[in-house]
């Protein structure tokens, strides 16, 4: 299946979330539409009767208000229950219609994800929601009574008069495709709505992310400017989308005044000729005419609509289906023999290799740092053993198995990560810990002693709540909840990534020994911090410089050696003594 086939085929799926499991609260409110639609005919007939009986001065007032008050007591109980049942059913199908896209978003890979800007995804799941819901749901029953009415009126116009119900077809028939010509038009107007929200989210993350540079650079005015063109842009495409949507209602509408005054001149010309049309059935006629003529102004922006939110969801499903997670087998989740990295090679771009020729083995259990300049492939070469990029040469294996071949929820037993950027939930420390699961709280505790925070906790509590981001927690107490993590995850392999660049020297060096003290785990650190006592704690040292491994060996062979670590230790000396 092609991915054009594979985004229909999800596209149906997203339409059917609004569905599953929703069709009572549907079947309801579809019913008590048509109990609806069907008093509103009955009213016409009894408006019918009741001008003829005055009229002639008949009998049978009685009974026509007996009818009109049982017409009236099944509108309010209808009513009533279907407000309810339609509320029902928008709220479900919202729920499930965002729950499997936001589940689709997460089964995508990591590095497709972190290459997407992160606004597209927002407004997929909010304004596009929104515009999904009030265009595409809430229409569904609208639509329903129209058409319903539509159908209604039109057996009741035949039977009062066949040729008089011809003329009003032929007359609401033909404006019927000016408006619709409109839907394309109004379609591209919300897919343009959807893509300039993302520029408008984009802008809006971007000024709170790094609202502190923009004060320390007094670029105000500058981002201010910005701001505001996004901003206008936005409002522009939706004053068009406005200006499009009066358009279609504008047609519409005349359409259905132009129809209705010709029945009036047809009606005329009919009773002219003399054909029988008491005043009853005249005025029965005219209220009819109202079915006929009001899907003429609703039907075609209702379809317009539908169209539009067809064409996110489109966007949505086309989202979904360009990268997946990689598939491959599953292994399990212990280290016996270790790490082997044999003729490394990678490239972001053809023609430019970050990674050469990298050849690196770690055991079951060992630790190895991996140290050198900015851009020489430290963090990059971490990110490959994350099985973020497949697209290398040589081979990576763990315990023989090609990383390549690994499922990428298998690998996430395997390995766990420290970063140097720690994600930290607006939740409590005990959440943030546990990432949300279910562990026993003598591990949760044994964890939190062994990643340094039980001071912490005799002090704030496993409640305290670490704020956006951990604003609440400092930086060498945010990378202890992510310690504390690993811990609890007892994966073999721990994955550290200058995790100590934003700490002083006595909390980073507090921050790795905790690291290094987890037993049983293969550890591999990417430091830039090149402190002797903590390097000497390694097995094994490896230098990186342009993309190349220099050397490698234990710490102390390497000073021995005289040659790239030996250099690094030398300048950083003597750097921090000036």
């Amino acid at each position: 299946m092609d991915s054009k086939s594979r985004s229909r085929a999800l596209r149906r799926e997203l339409e059917g979330c609004f569905f599953r499991g929703n069709l009572p609260a549907l079947i309801v409110s579809v019913v008590c539409m048509l109990l609806l639609t069907g008093v509103n005919l009955v009213t016409a007939w009894l408006m019918q009767r009741l001008v003829d009986v005055v009229v002639s001065s008949g009998s049978g007032l009685g009974s026509i208000l007996l009818i009109f008050a049982a017409s009236f007591a099944v509108f309010i109980v209808a009513y009533d229950l279907q407000r309810y049942a339609c509320s029902a059913f928008v709220r479900r199908a919202v729920v499930q219609y965002k729950n499997f896209a936001f589940s689709g978003i997460l089964e995508r890979s990591v590095s497709f994800v972190s290459k997407e800007n992160s606004a597209k995804f927002i407004s997929l799941l909010t304004n596009d929601v929104v515009s999904i819901e009030t265009n595409y749901l809430s229409n569904i029953f609208t639509l329903v009574m129209e058409l319903a009415g539509f159908a209604g009126a039109l057996v009741m116009m035949l039977w009062y008069s066949p040729i008089l119900t011809v003329a009003a077809v032929v007359l609401a028939l033909l404006p019927v495709a000016a408006s619709l010509v409109c839907g394309g038009k109004l379609a591209e107007c919300e897919k343009t709505v959807s893509e300039k929200n993302e520029s408008y989210v984009e802008a809006v993350k971007e000024s709170f992310a790094g609202f502190s540079v923009i004060k320390s650079f007094k670029a105000e005015a500058s981002v201010r400017g910005m701001f505001e063109d996004v901003s206008g842009s936005l409002e522009d495409a939706k004053y068009n989308r406005r200006k499009t949507n009066g358009l279609v209602n504008m047609l519409a509408g005349g359409a259905g005044f132009l129809a209705q005054f010709g029945v009036f001149i047809a009606a005329a010309l009919l009773a002219a000729n003399g054909y029988a049309i008491s005043a009853g059935v005249a005025v029965a006629f005219l209220q009819l005419m109202n079915f006929v003529i009001s899907p003429i102004s609703t039907v075609p922006p209702i379809l317009a609509n539908r169209k539009a939110s067809i064409e996110l969801m489109d966007k949505l499903a086309g989202l979904m289906t360009e990268d997946g997670e990689a598939k491959g087998e599953n292994v399990p989740a212990e280290l016996k023999e270790g790490i082997a990295i044999k003729n490394l090679c990678f490239a972001y771009t053809e023609g430019e290799p970050v990674l050469r020729n990298i050849d690196l083995s770690v055991p079951a259990g060992g630790s190895l740092a991996i140290v050198g300049p900015s851009g020489s492939g430290k963090s990059t070469l971490l990110q490959l053993l994350m099985g973020h990029h497949r697209g290398y040469e040589g081979s990576i294996s763990i315990d023989g198995t090609e990383l390549r071949d690994i499922s990428p929820a298998s690998l996430y037993e395997l390995l766990s990560v420290i970063q140097q950027e720690v994600f930290i939930f607006n939740s409590s420390i005990e959440k943030n810990v546990t990432m949300f699961g279910d562990f026993a709280p003598e591990r949760v505790e044994a964890a939190l002693e062994g990643a340094g925070l039980s001071a912490l906790i005799s002090e704030r509590g496993l409640d305290f709540v670490c704020g956006e981001n951990g604003q609440n927690l400092s930086g060498g107490e945010r990378q202890r909840v992510s310690i504390a993590r690993s811990l609890l995850k007892k994966t073999p392999v721990l994955l550290v990534d200058e995790a100590t660049a934003a700490l002083d020297r006595p909390t980073a060096t507090e921050v790795m020994c905790a690291v290094l003290d987890i037993p049983d785990t293969a550890k591999i650190v990417v430091t830039h911090d090149l402190n002797e006592a903590v390097l000497r704690r390694f097995d094994a040292v490896a230098v990186l410089i342009g993309g190349r491994l220099r050397e490698l060996g234990s710490f102390e062979e390497l000073i021995e050696a005289r040659g790239f670590l030996y250099s690094m230790l030398t300048l950083s000396a003597a750097a921090e003594d000036k």
